[in-house]
């Protein structure tokens, strides 16, 4: 059993309520073609994992919510900062040129960990160890009270790092 899979099914068509009251509705985003897996697969320095394939057979990710879209690979997911990411497959963006990033490498085994690459403060933070807890912090924090570790590293955790230098 996939256990993002079956998150999503739990979540489609639910309304989320941002903290300004607009009501928005999780929507899955259409399964990628095998074909476009198989691009997708030959552009990964690593073998698509078994859980990420049945994902984007399911859907290439979902929109609606804290994040408004959120995509888990494939075609258009250029994040660039190579020399600090040199394989990253973009997650998300808050429109504000921050992004969720996952970094592959040549012995990577699963889609994680979730880092947060924010431009101002000038900062890379660890979001998650993997997709499932990020995707499940996206989620709770499109809902009241729109508390997550998704705000915790976008609105605290970037800052305090840059100031502080833990």
């Amino acid at each position: 059993m996939n256990s993002i899979i079956e998150l999503l099914r739990s979540n489609r068509g639910n309304a989320l309520i941002n903290e300004d009251g607009v009501e928005d509705r999780f929507e899955l985003l259409p399964a990628l073609t095998e074909t476009e897996i198989r691009e997708f697969e030959h552009s990964l320095p690593c073998p698509l994992p078994a859980e990420t394939r049945e994902l984007l057979n399911f859907a290439q990710g979902f929109k609606g919510g804290a994040l408004e879209e959120v995509t888990f690979g494939g075609p258009l997911t250029e994040f660039g900062l190579e020399e600090i990411f040199p394989h990253a497959i973009t997650l998300a963006g808050d429109g504000f040129g921050n992004f969720w990033v996952i970094d592959l490498t040549s012995e990577s085994k699963t889609w994680g960990p979730v880092f947060y690459a924010c431009h101002d403060a000038p900062v890379i933070v660890y979001q998650s160890d993997d997709l499932l807890t990020f995707v499940e912090e996206v989620i709770r924090f499109s809902n009241r009270p729109w508390k997550s570790t998704i705000d915790d590293v976008h609105e605290r955790l970037s800052n305090r790092i840059w100031r502080e230098n833990p």
